[in-house]
């Protein structure tokens, strides 16, 4: 777990150990165009591919407000209610996001295209942090 979480927001991504300081550079670009810092105003996960972990009582013990998930399936933190992509979802208490993986959006923008980061911008924009 990284950064301070002032805003109470959780980011969770998967990436291979040698991408990740790439994708946490790509991840606090996203973040500034909205005005967020990603150490100072979130939490965030680089999860393992398989790792689990307690998503609930992280919850719990954090004021988390808003869940973004890039590319890890919801119900694999146990999530267990409808979360379709790209789509801000309310549920006791929290906004939960699901979006592409992060790998995939970076590879996206680096080939020149803006499919999945013109959704994620969108969703991204509505945050109420």
């Amino acid at each position: 777990l990284q950064g301070q979480g002032r805003r109470g927001l959780l980011i969770i991504f998967e990436a291979p150990d040698e991408e990740a300081s790439e994708q946490i550079d790509f991840l606090a670009k996203i973040l500034q165009a909205i005005k967020l810092d990603l150490n100072q105003d979130t939490l965030f996960i680089i999860r393992k591919q398989g790792e689990s972990f307690q998503m609930v009582k992280m919850l719990e013990e954090r004021a988390i407000q808003q869940v973004l998930l890039f590319g890890i399936p919801p119900q694999d933190l146990g999530i267990r209610f409808d979360l379709p992509p790209y789509h801000n979802i309310p549920h006791r208490g929290v906004h939960y996001f699901w979006a592409d993986a992060l790998p995939a959006i970076f590879a996206e923008r680096q080939a020149g295209g803006k499919a999945m980061s013109a959704k994620l911008w969108k969703a991204i924009q509505q945050f109420d942090l």
